[in-house]
């Protein structure tokens, strides 16, 4: 997506939290776009305002553990695992958790487990 095409996401996504605080979506999709652009602060502020509103809005607690998965830190790093999990428990065939839990794994030093989740990803996305 180009970079103009999320600023003006971003303009309109913010418009729809001002106009509707409560919604969990808005605050969600204003913090996706924000951390495309690389604007992480943001994108956390608005993810976790979203599982805030709607601890089981399973797109923000997903992209918010996304970024969790950057860090080196052991216990960012469980934390984001554990959440990946409890999504995978509603979502079994998300690809894209299952690729991001394979990172986790990875750097939490499980091989087997990430090698697991990683293949699980494959399998997934080869349907």
């Amino acid at each position: 997506m180009a970079t103009h095409d999320v600023s003006s996401a971003i303009v309109s996504f913010d418009a729809a939290v001002k106009l509707i605080p409560l919604s969990a979506e808005a605050h969600y999709r204003l913090g996706a776009a924000n951390l495309t652009i690389g604007n992480g602060r943001i994108a956390a502020e608005e993810l976790h305002k979203a599982i805030e509103l709607d601890p089981e809005h399973w797109p923000a607690r997903l992209k918010l553990a996304e970024m969790m998965a950057t860090s080196l830190d052991p216990h960012v790093l469980e934390d984001a695992a554990h959440e990946i999990n409890s999504a995978l428990e509603h979502f079994p065939t998300d690809a894209d958790a299952l690729a991001i839990l394979g990172v986790v794994d990875w750097k939490l030093g499980r091989r087997p487990e990430a090698e697991h989740a990683l293949q699980r990803s494959l399998t997934v996305i080869d349907r």
